[in-house]
């Protein structure tokens, strides 16, 4: 059986982000990305479910989430390691780029692996999938394709690689390769 399990999941989602931003100084780690809760609620205006298609709502609740998606990465990468008895593994991630909970918060998940010492011999694997030509019934809130290409343009700056489109794959020297 190949489905993936309830533990592999990380849920972002279902944090209220109104709550968050009330109570700012309650998240440690959003102090790089929020500096005035009420300034970005008003910022951000009406998200709705998830973040709504924008991407810094998607950076905010990844970042209040941090912790949680780090621990969860911590017993699978413990429980591959046991299995293999090998320090390197792969480190899949995968995640969608129309909305902006996944492209928000995609720059932030590969940095945060890629910053624990723990795994610096993984080889980080990142599967994005683009927005489709044809937007679907019900997934315009505005902002579906320029999600998709301010997440590609920023990954592709940030990392200083080269981009088309397919799949992502993050290697040691943080290089992004966009295979089609």
């Amino acid at each position: 059986d190949a489905s993936f399990t309830e533990s592999e999941f990380v849920d972002i989602k279902s944090v209220d982000l109104k709550q968050i931003l009330d109570n700012v100084s309650n998240y440690p780690g959003l102090k790089t990305i929020v500096k005035n809760g009420a300034s970005m609620k008003n910022t951000l205006g009406e998200v709705g479910q998830a973040a709504g298609q924008k991407r810094r709502a998607g950076r905010i609740l990844f970042a209040a989430n941090c912790n949680k998606y780090l621990s969860a990465l911590k017993g699978q990468y413990n429980k591959v390691k046991s299995l293999t008895n090998k320090d390197e593994v792969n480190i899949h991630i995968f995640t969608g780029l129309a909305g902006g909970t996944g492209s928000g918060a995609i720059i932030d998940v590969v940095a945060q692996t890629r910053a624990q010492e723990t795994y610096k011999h993984a080889n980080i694997m990142v599967y994005a999938m683009v927005p489709e030509l044809d937007i679907p019934a019900g997934c315009q809130a505005g902002r579906y394709h320029q999600n998709g290409y301010a997440a590609l343009k920023v990954e592709c700056a940030e990392y200083r690689t080269f981009c088309s489109f397919g799949r992502y794959s993050w290697g040691r020297e943080h290089r992004v390769g966009l295979y089609s």
